[in-house]
């Protein structure tokens, strides 16, 4: 058989067991729950009223009813005695007037509330209020609630993790530190539209009925929330900005300082290289000084080879001869 047949074969024997006025108590306990749930206080108010008269009258609900009643049910006993303590720390009138009575942000007291203000009923009955008075101003959460009843208990110090939750810690960076306060601020830009679609314009046309003193208090309290907020958002806007030059400032200059360092490294460098061209213009041989134009003339270019000297031809030479031979002709003549 597997582990859920095992139960309901249990549940079955343990429902068999249950005499007649036990069963009856059983069917009007279950339809309770079913009706309210685990979390309606007033039903579960009743539910303990039941459970505290079965315990009280053994020989009509038989021994151990309440055991034999919750494992009929499939229910732990250990909600049954919750259900027990509430009514023996608050009356039925305090309860109706404690759920009844809205906190500050509209919502109500639950019974996970409740069971963490019982637990102060023995050793600090005296702090119960002052912690109902904290609930309903600061519209603490059950599990904050629960926090708080434990520090007074004196079961968990401020520095160290508590049961339900740890205490809020600073981030870890100032990196994490803007990670999550983008994301928070991110996620109520985008939800602003739907709370003026279901809060802003609604509140507008709200009929006369509607409109109580609970409401105002509500408003009130909300408006100091907004207020506060837009302050803090103001201010760290500011803080931030202020950073963000700074930063910026600290980069610009770095910047500059390594642009100052490349151009003095690249001077550097020009300055070698002419260094070495001066050096190799000193090792050059030097070159002959160009003659004045008018010495030009007279100097003979060694570069070049002379021309080969033109070989006269023997009739050019007889040509030449002729006339001088004609000249002494004349001359023996006369």
């Amino acid at each position: 058989m597997t582990t859920n047949m095992v139960a309901i074969d249990e549940r079955e024997r343990a429902k068999q067991s249950l005499n007649e006025a036990l069963a009856q108590q059983r069917v009007e306990i279950n339809m309770l729950l079913k009706e309210g749930a685990l979390d309606s206080v007033l039903r579960n108010y009743e539910v303990g009223e039941r459970i505290k008269r079965i315990e009280a009258q053994p020989e009509i609900y038989g021994a151990q009813g309440a055991k034999r009643l919750a494992k009929s049910m499939g229910m732990a006993v250990a909600l049954f005695y919750q259900c027990v303590t509430l009514i023996n720390t608050f009356s039925r009138a305090d309860i109706k007037k404690m759920v009844r009575k809205p906190m500050n942000s509209g919502g109500s007291l639950t019974m996970a509330h409740l069971q963490s203000l019982c637990t102060l009923r023995q050793e600090h009955t005296g702090s119960i209020g002052k912690m109902l008075k904290l609930t309903y101003d600061e519209s603490l959460s059950a599990e904050a609630l629960a926090d708080e009843v434990q520090r007074i208990r004196g079961r968990t110090p401020d520095d160290k993790l508590s049961k339900r939750g740890r205490k809020m810690l600073p981030p870890r960076s100032p990196a994490a530190g803007l990670s999550q306060m983008y994301k928070l601020s991110d996620n109520i830009i985008r939800r602003a539209p739907l709370f003026e679609k279901a809060v802003l314009k609604p509140l507008k046309t709200l009929s006369a009925t509607e409109c109580t003193p609970q409401m105002v208090a509500t408003l009130d309290a909300a408006i100091k929330v907004q207020e506060d907020l837009a302050d803090t958002a103001i201010t760290a806007a500011k803080e931030l900005r202020s950073s963000r030059d700074r930063i910026q400032g600290i980069l610009d200059k770095a910047a500059d300082k390594a642009a100052d360092k490349a151009a003095d490294k690249g001077g550097a460098k020009a300055s070698k290289s002419g260094k070495a061209a001066k050096n190799d213009k000193v090792h050059e041989p030097a070159k002959a000084q160009e003659p004045a134009k008018d010495d030009k003339d007279d100097l003979v270019d060694l570069k070049r080879p002379k021309p080969a000297a033109k070989k006269k031809s023997p009739a050019r030479k007889r040509q030449k001869l002729t006339p001088r031979l004609s000249k002494i002709r004349k001359v023996i003549v006369s």
